[in-house]
């Protein structure tokens, strides 16, 4: 798990790797059980309610959106091809609900990028 300088998960991190230190000072098995109870934290806490209030069409969308661009901008046009369609308008209904719940931004006309910095990580790892 990467801070990624989000206030949040500093907090989660610092948090939970003081909260499971077994010594002073904190070596790095801490630091490792650490990262590992702040990532379930903010995976239940911030990532799984936005996953959630996904459709199975918006949910499509955000996987190829994660394996085509991580955390950078990605073509719509990419997107729309790796998910099988022929055009872009295609994905627009699902692209432009997903703009209105607060997962994706247009950063520039033409391209969609996630507006939490780490949910390609955890769109990856849902089934």
């Amino acid at each position: 798990m990467n801070a990624d300088s989000y206030p949040y998960f500093l907090q989660a991190i610092g948090k939970h790797v003081w909260d499971t230190a077994r010594q002073d000072p904190i070596d790095a098995d801490d630091v490792e059980v650490g990262l590992m109870a702040a990532r379930e934290e903010v995976d239940d806490g911030l990532y799984r309610s936005r996953w959630e209030r996904a459709t199975p069409a918006q949910r499509d969308l955000m996987r190829a959106l994660a394996r085509l661009g991580g955390e950078a901008p990605t073509s719509v046009s990419d997107i729309a091809r790796a998910m099988g369609k022929t055009r872009t308008s295609d994905i627009g209904v699902a692209r432009n609900e997903l703009i209105k719940k607060g997962l994706v931004y247009a950063p520039e006309r033409g391209l969609l990028a996630f507006t939490v910095p780490g949910m390609h990580e955890f769109v990856e790892r849902q089934p």
